[in-house]
Order: structure tokens, then C-alpha cells, then sequence
């Protein structure tokens, strides 16, 4: 039985080997307080190689989706597909009875609009972004 760890390290695979890329943030990631401390609920990675572009983002909030919107200089992002990992439920999880719980589906809610990738993360999602540059 495949878990979401699993799906999450294999839908990052493509950042093996490759060449990190910066990520300027323009403006405060969301967060939230937690204890004492502000957890960031956004993250996001991307990475270069033979030509193509993968960018990962995560949105941890429990209930609030977000929209991020990333100017992906040095190059037009030609063609995409986009993958995502979450489920209806934050507690849902694999089981024998339903090993595909929690699995990755295509994703449409990503789009290229000026020159600018506009990704929506659902509440407690993980998206992978690829395509050629």
C-alpha cells in the first residue's frame, strides 16, 4: 500500500539532480500562530533541469486555500501539467479497503496568465508543477 509520504517523494523526484532554483517572495507568506511561535503555511521549491521547470508547492493550513502567483523569469512556461496531493478529509489516510485514499490526480487548478503562473492550493495540499521552458 502506497502512502501520501510516498507520493509526496516520488512527485518530487524531479528535483533530483537538478538545479535549485531562487524563490523571491514579494509579499508576507501567509501563517498562523501556533503555541507560542508563527508557522508559515506556504512553502515552495523549484528546480531546473534538462529544460524543464518543477516547481512544489505545499499549502498547510488545515481549512484556508491560497492562491500563489509566480513570475517565472528566464523563460515562458511553454506547456504544464500540474499533479496534486490531498484528500476531502485532513484526517484520510490509505488503508487496505482503500489504498487510494490519498494518491496524486491531475490538477486544473493552474494557469498561465501574462506571463504569470497562477497556482490555487487547496487547504492541506501538496501541487507539483511541470513543464518544459
Amino acid at each position: 500500500m502506497l502512502t501520501p509520504t510516498y507520493h509526496v517523494f516520488r512527485m518530487n523526484q524531479g528535483h533530483q539532480d537538478a538545479t535549485s532554483l531562487r524563490i523571491d517572495v514579494r509579499t508576507a507568506p501567509p501563517s498562523r500562530p501556533v503555541g507560542d511561535a508563527t508557522l508559515t503555511t506556504v512553502s515552495m521549491s523549484a528546480s531546473r533541469r534538462d529544460g524543464r521547470l518543477l516547481l512544489s508547492l505545499s499549502n498547510l493550513d488545515a481549512a484556508a486555500p491560497v492562491e500563489v502567483r509566480i513570475d517565472v523569469r528566464g523563460g515562458a512556461l511553454e506547456s504544464f501539467e500540474a499533479l496534486i496531493l490531498t484528500s476531502e478529509a485532513l484526517q484520510d489516510h490509505n488503508t487496505p479497503q482503500s489504498p487510494s485514499a490519498v494518491a496524486p490526480r491531475l490538477y486544473e487548478g493552474v494557469s498561465v496568465a501574462g506571463g504569470a503562473l497562477r497556482v490555487e492550493l487547496p487547504a492541506h495540499s501538496f501541487v507539483t508543477v511541470s513543464g518544459a521552458l
